[in-house]
């Protein structure tokens, strides 16, 4: 008998009881823990990826239609200046050519 009144047997239940109580319960918190930092990275992860897809996204047509703009605008503005001068220079060097 122990000094607590019960056996040596009942005290070494009592002592692996407990201890496995204490081993389970600190795995289902390692347990729970890890898969709650898995899911909350995974979250993180497609949420994050998400942004940069919807940013990415959003940067290339911004990009495109300024640039298609811009093309399409300098390229009127060049084309029509360009056969503006030609036409001009052609008509003056027809006129003045032709003996009067």
């Amino acid at each position: 008998m122990t000094d607590r009144g019960i056996t040596e047997s009942q005290h070494r239940s009592i002592a692996v009881s407990r201890h496995r109580s204490i081993a389970v319960s600190r795995y289902r918190g390692i347990a729970a823990s890890r898969h709650r930092g898995i899911a909350a990275s995974r979250h993180r992860g497609i949420a994050a990826s998400r942004y940069r897809n919807i940013a990415t996204s959003q940067h290339c047509n911004i990009a495109t239609s300024q640039h298609r703009n811009i093309a399409t605008s300098q390229h009127r503005n060049i084309a029509t200046s360009q056969h503006r001068n030609i036409a001009t220079s052609q008509h003056r060097n027809i006129a003045t050519s032709r003996p009067g």
